[in-house]
């Protein structure tokens, strides 16, 4: 199975406080997962996939895109490993 490179996600302990610092720096993560339990139809399962839950607070959707360069990777990178320490 092969990734199919839409998606660059990574995990942090603080998501929301690395997306903010990134923020700072002109640089817009995403999130782009949800643990299922969240949706009002799944809510009666709530707290029966601990492991989706903590990773649904956890997963970062760094930017890329066309007109990425290596700058901006390298950018990225840096604040990445700064802020998520």
């Amino acid at each position: 199975c092969e990734s199919a490179q839409h998606l660059l996600q990574i995990r942090v302990r603080e998501r929301d406080a690395v997306m903010l610092a990134l923020n700072e720096h002109a640089i817009f993560p995403g999130v782009h997962y949800r643990d299922n339990t969240d949706y009002r139809m799944y809510a009666f399962a709530q707290g029966t996939c601990p492991n989706a839950a903590a990773a649904s607070q956890e997963i970062i959707s760094l930017p890329m895109h066309l007109r990425m360069t290596k700058s901006d990777v390298d950018l990225i990178s840096e604040l990445v490993i700064k802020y998520a320490r």
